[in-house]
């Protein structure tokens, strides 16, 4: 089966329900092969790379990258285990774990990695075609509001290109964001204030929402948005950083599979140095209150 992602072909041995199907003709960016589940091998100090671990975790890592004979391991922990050789991606999902869950970890957080490791730097970041026809996007950490505000254009006309990562290309002169597939995942507080209520399935072990979005075709990215989440009550507003600035907070944004690819980190500097330059990046400040959601909306919009 083959499958549109971020603008690029994705083959997959198995069913990729988040995605839609594809009939063009180009070889495979990606090719997935999904194998069956079993326990996850034990690891080598020496062979990992790194640990990623959230605060709220107790010291638990959420994944780990390791390098191996047969490729460079992603093992996202009690989830699956994702073996990642050029475009190659072997899945072997931990015993008794959901497939919706593993295709959305895979979507999520290894096809961007995979993808960056190609020379296809991915940003973390959500993206929406707005009704004047532009696309903009949201950069920030997780929690800071990327879907949600994503979630208010959406109710407002726009069509949803990607949440969670964008993989910008140059085509034309231009950044272009093609879309990834066409839904949301939002905290109930969140689709309460913006659609009025929490008529939506929960995601896949999950206490989110996912929420259906149309989705929009690929965009010129007109405008890019550092969010920053206050914790005091504060005014929503929008300001200009500079080339320096941007550089430095897109560069901490860049979903990475390890650090010292050359081709790889070539990509990254040549999209990074053309987003600076072609595109406005703005610091969008606001606190958490939906009652600014409103005119959030419209400093994106006014942008």
């Amino acid at each position: 089966m083959r499958y549109a992602l971020h603008g690029f072909v994705v083959e997959a041995s198995a069913p990729l329900s988040l995605l839609d199907e594809t009939s063009a003709s180009d070889d495979p960016t990606l090719s997935i092969n999904v194998g069956p589940a079993q326990e996850p091998p034990g690891l080598t100090d020496a062979s990992i790379l790194y640990r990623v671990v959230f605060d709220d975790a107790g010291g638990v890592p959420y994944w780990t990258v390791a390098r191996t004979d047969r490729g460079t391991l992603l093992r996202v922990h009690e989830r699956a285990d994702f073996w990642i050789r050029g475009g190659n991606i072997d899945v072997v999902p931990c015993p008794e774990m959901s497939w919706a869950v593993v295709e959305q970890v895979l979507v999520d957080l290894v096809a961007p990695r995979a993808l960056h490791a190609l020379g296809f730097p991915c940003l973390h970041a959500s993206a929406v075609r707005l009704t004047s026809g532009k696309a903009v996007a949201f950069t920030a950490e997780a929690g800071t509001g990327k879907s949600t505000l994503c979630a208010a254009l959406v109710a407002r006309g726009g069509q949803l290109l990607s949440d969670d990562a964008i993989a910008p290309r140059i085509e034309a002169r231009r950044l272009w964001v093609h879309p990834a597939y066409g839904s949301l995942r939002l905290w109930r507080d969140s689709t309460v204030a913006v659609f009025g209520h929490d008529d939506f399935p929960t995601a896949a072990r999950h206490q989110k929402h996912r929420v259906a979005c149309d989705r929009g075709e690929a965009t010129s990215l007109e405008g890019l948005f550092v969010l920053e989440h206050q914790r005091a009550q504060v005014r929503p507003s929008r300001t200009r950083m500079t080339s320096s600035e941007a550089l430095r907070k897109l560069a901490e944004g860049i979903h990475r599979l390890v650090a010292d690819e050359p081709k790889a980190c070539a990509a990254e500097f040549e999209l990074l140095s053309e987003l600076v330059a072609r595109v406005p990046i703005f610091r969008l400040r606001f606190s958490h209150d939906y009652r600014a959601l409103d005119a959030v909306v419209q400093l994106v919009e006014g942008a």
